[in-house]
This record gives C-alpha cells, structure tokens and sequence, in this order.
C-alpha cells in the first residue's frame, strides 16, 4: 500500500512539473510539434521560424533561430527550451546549457523520417508519448498514400529572386530535401547550400520547375527575366511562388507539404 502512494505521489508530481512548464521553443517545427501535442498553453516565448498556428504569433519573439542571443531566452525565464541542431550560434547554447536551463536540442533531419523521431523525442520530453504515437500514425497513414511524381521533373529552388540576382538552394537544404521527397531532382544538385546563379547558368540549367521564396518580384515578374523566359518552366508556367505556403518547415504538417510539392511538380 505504501509503495502505491509513493507511487501515485511521484506521478502526481510529474504533473504538476509538466503543468508549470515554462517552454520557449525554438525552431518551426518544434513549436508545431509542442503545439500538436497538446502544450501550447506552457509555451512563454518562440523564436522568428515559429509562425503557425497564427494564435502562436502573440508570445514573445527571441528572434531568428541562428541568431540567438542569451539576454533574449533568459529574460522569458524558461524552465525548459526545446530546439533543434538548426539553431545558434552555438556559443549562445552552450552559455544557456551552463546557466542552468534544461536544454533540449533535438536533430534536425531533413526526412519523413527524421520529422516522425522529433515528434516522438518532443512526446517523451514533454510527457506526451500517448499523443506523439497518435500523431505519428496519422502522418505516416498520409504519406503512405501519396503517389510522388514519376516523371522526375527538374527543379529550381530560388531564394531572393530579382532584378539584382538570386541564390539557388542546392545539396544539405530542406528545398532539396523536399524536392527529392516529392519525385522530383534538384537542378542545382551540383553545389552545396545556397550559392548565387548567374543568367548564363540558368540557361544551361534550364528547369521544368521554378519554385521562389521571398522573391522581390512576382512569379510572373521572374519569368520575364531575359535568363528566365526561355526556361521550360517558364514557358510551362511551372514558376511558383511558396513563400505562403508551409514546405520547408519539416514538422507535423510535412504530410501536406509532400502532397502540395508534388501536385506542382507533376
């Protein structure tokens, strides 16, 4: 009898841990994952990445998940911050570690994969391991029946597109990640990250394709570019602007950013 009373009494004080939680997470992902898991209500701070659900834009911003500053996490008081190997510079997390915040930094892979282990850490850390099975079996019941596209369409992720130029996302992204994911091939494949394109590349390069974010110019402003408009993509009208729309952010909607991606590739 006395073992189940130390027993309840332990349980009961989990809860009330859990219910006192004062989260900051950082890390779009993470956040919608918290969030789908059933603590929102904990969460005291974000950073700049966590913008959906809209109700979350209210709290407090510490700012871009690379460039994180202590002042900035530390004057939300967290008990607790959940992130990703995304965030830095790695000299603020380290000096957040040795103050004394429960920190968790969880890998950040770029797969379906990779999103169902961070709902499953997110569950065991935040004591919702019976709704992370749940969540993880609706996400993979939908990609399961994703058909990807099957002709391998060549695409172009463009970041800043404008009449000064562009940066073309190529291996180690979440854009090529995503674009593999859906059937598709990267047409920068060849480089590694970000790196500038020039109008002499783009011809040769040619895409079926074109997906901009946080272009200075509209789709239909970008496909008039002189290196733009002979592109099969343009000519196809395959040039999409994604800046609304949630395909790079590799959280619990990554089941309906596999199914947009491929609906506009195809």
């Amino acid at each position: 009898m006395g073992k189940l009373i130390l027993t309840l009494s332990l349980c009961l004080t989990c809860f009330v841990v859990a219910a006192n939680e004062r989260l900051v997470t950082i890390d779009g992902a993470v956040t919608e994952i918290a969030i789908a898991l059933g603590s929102q209500e904990n969460i005291v701070g974000r950073d700049s990445t966590s913008l959906y659900p809209a109700s979350i834009q209210v709290l407090p911003d510490v700012g871009y998940l690379r460039a994180l500053s202590v002042e900035g996490v530390l004057s939300l008081k967290p008990s607790m911050i959940l992130t990703t190997t995304d965030a830095g510079p790695i000299e603020t997390l380290d000096t957040l570690k040795k103050m004394g915040v429960d920190m968790h930094i969880l890998e950040n892979t770029y797969s379906v994969n990779g999103v169902l282990d961070k709902i499953k850490q997110v569950g065991r850390i935040l004591n919702k391991d019976t709704q992370a099975i749940a969540l993880i079996k609706k996400i993979q019941t939908n990609v399961d029946k994703i058909e990807i596209a099957q002709n391998n369409p060549s695409v172009l992720f463009v970041m800043g597109g404008g009449d000064r130029g562009f940066m073309a996302g190529g291996q180690h992204t979440r854009a090529d990640a995503m674009i593999n994911i859906a059937g598709g091939k990267n047409a920068m494949a060849s480089i590694v990250g970000y790196k500038p394109i020039t109008p002499e590349a783009m011809l040769t390069i040619n895409p079926d394709v074109i997906f901009l974010l946080r272009s200075s110019q509209s789709a239909d402003q970008f496909s008039q570019n002189f290196s733009i408009k002979n592109t099969k993509a343009a000519k196809n009208n395959k040039i999409f602007d994604i800046s609304d729309l949630d395909l790079l952010t590799f959280g619990p909607r990554i089941d309906e950013s596999i199914k947009t991606m491929v609906e506009l590739i195809k």
